[in-house]
């Protein structure tokens, strides 16, 4: 176990690091949609960015992938759907029993744009970084991800929060190929 200088460890400090960049990040990204006239909570955000990465889940699917209750992901598609401007839309599969899901225009453009309003903030926050200190962070964060994406399973488990099919700036994709850490670590 690594203690800092000010006796805290450095899992304590990066989980204290990542909680209060994310949460100020998420908070002023929700704050600037709410100036757009979108009123959206984090987790239904969760939920339409899921459904918005996926080919037509199912509430199931929201639900399992998520981690939440299937009344809970049922409760946040219909917050998403009864709205002036509907975010998402059911249709039915090829089995009529099956409800599939999918973004509005609106839907997936509001997740766009709550993708551009996150990033935008936290460039900023690397721009106020030197280069030194940002090639460190990103050494450091490789390293991380070399260790945290060891097994199949802990990658499976990253895809199917992320929902992103393996892209060239995928995470899961980077350490498959050993971009983010030593090249027998695969996925």
């Amino acid at each position: 176990m690594v203690v800092t200088p000010h006796g805290m460890t450095t899992a304590k400090l990066l989980a204290q690091t990542v909680r209060l960049v994310t949460e100020g990040l998420v908070e002023e990204t929700f704050r600037q949609v709410a100036e757009l006239g979108e009123t959206l909570t984090a987790a239904q955000f969760e939920v339409l960015r899921f459904i918005d990465r996926h080919e037509r889940p199912t509430i199931g699917e929201v639900a399992e992938a998520l981690h939440i209750s299937s009344a809970a992901a049922t409760k946040s598609v219909s917050g998403l759907e009864e709205r002036a401007r509907p975010l998402v839309q059911r249709s039915r599969g090829a089995d009529r029993r099956t409800v599939r899901l999918a973004t509005t225009a609106a839907g997936n453009a509001l997740v766009n744009t709550v993708r551009a309003t996150f990033t935008g903030r936290l460039e900023a926050v690397l721009e106020r970084m030197g280069s030194a200190e940002q090639a460190r962070l990103e050494e450091g964060l490789r390293a991380f991800l070399a260790a945290a994406l060891v097994t199949a399973g802990d990658c499976d488990a990253a895809c199917l929060r992320c929902g992103i099919d393996h892209s060239e700036s995928c995470l899961v994709h980077l350490a498959e190929v050993g971009l983010v850490g030593p090249r027998e670590r695969r996925c």
